[in-house]
């Protein structure tokens, strides 16, 4: 009896470590992680890598996993070209939006636009800082886990705040850069995207 109380004490202390690993950055902290981020985001003239996309929906019994590849050139051309379980490409020029499909031909899928600026807004902002702490667009909290600082932004303004809940991200606490992007929508499913093997110059 005796061991098996110890037992459980030893796991609600790791327990409790492990909840506590987590610091939420205040002030002067929280402004340092700022310009960190802000001045790496800033220096990328260009980003190449993969990234696996999972979904997970109330409507959904499983989550859908995606993987493709992605290439960034500074300031804002993007093109997100999906691999896995189907292909087809986003690519970004400024204001210019246009879906391509397997073969390569534009396609307008209407419903889909507004959720697609509004990721690829955001995937643009984490890699080339525009925008991304602007308090006028986000309520913005920043934690450090250790290994990474996780920004958690609550959009201020109505067109966003249609579409999402919160934006998470999870920026490299060695070079600064964005490794993981959360988000939560406003009906609460939520879209995590990954990013690896990146080459930036």
């Amino acid at each position: 009896m005796k061991k098996t109380l110890l037992l459980i004490c030893c796991l609600l202390t790791t327990s409790a470590l492990c909840a506590q690993t987590e610091t939420p950055l205040t002030g002067t902290q929280r402004q340092e992680v700022i310009k960190k981020v802000t001045e790496a985001t800033t220096r990328i003239q260009s980003m190449q890598c993969q990234f696996t996309q999972r979904k997970q929906s109330s409507m959904l019994a499983d989550e859908v996993v995606s993987q493709g590849k992605m290439t960034y050139n500074r300031p804002d051309k993007l093109q997100w070209e999906y691999l896995s379980p189907e292909s087809f490409t986003l690519v970004v020029d400024g204001d210019s939006l246009t879906m391509l499909d397997a073969a390569g031909k534009p396609n307008r899928n209407a419903n889909a636009t507004r959720m697609v600026r509004g990721l690829t807004s955001m995937i643009l902002g984490s890699i080339n800082g525009d925008k991304l702490f602007d308090d006028r667009m986000f309520a913005t909290q920043i934690f450090d886990d250790g290994k990474h600082y996780r920004a958690e932004m609550t959009p201020r303004r109505k067109e966003m705040q249609r579409m999402f809940q919160k934006i998470t991200f999870l920026f490299d606490k060695n070079n600064h850069t964005i490794s993981t992007v959360i988000m939560t929508e406003r009906k609460g499913d939520a879209t995590t995207i990954q990013f690896h093997h990146i080459t930036i110059k």
